[in-house]
């Protein structure tokens, strides 16, 4: 879940408390060079202040991908992310988030 776009959006929605124990098998599960569990935490709070996390590179190699995600009446956590082919992603990614933005206003008007 930490390498995703759509991933790392759902864990913003959570508090910090609750959101370590899904990330926390990946942390121990990388390598020496993984970063740390603090940078992580620092990359969720930009996703809860822009609505819009990031995947440049990290889930898959050569695939980069930006999501969001909401909660339903009920409190359950629905992503949503698209994933672009990493040489394409750049030239594409502001219209992709206002796209995102978009479509997640819309979900949330329906809710």
């Amino acid at each position: 879940m930490k390498t995703t776009a759509n991933g790392k959006a759902a864990l913003s929605l959570m508090e910090d408390d609750s959101l370590v124990a899904p990330a926390s098998p990946e942390v121990k599960l990388a390598d020496d060079g993984a970063r740390p569990l603090s940078d992580f935490l620092k990359e969720i709070e930009q996703i809860r202040q822009t609505s819009i996390a990031w995947d440049i590179n990290e889930h898959t190699d050569g695939i980069s991908a930006a999501g969001f995600a909401l909660k339903d009446p009920i409190g359950q956590i629905y992503a949503v992310s698209v994933p672009v082919p990493s040489h394409r992603f750049i030239t594409i990614k502001d219209c992709l988030v206002d796209l995102l933005l978009q479509a997640r206003k819309s979900i949330v008007l329906l809710l």
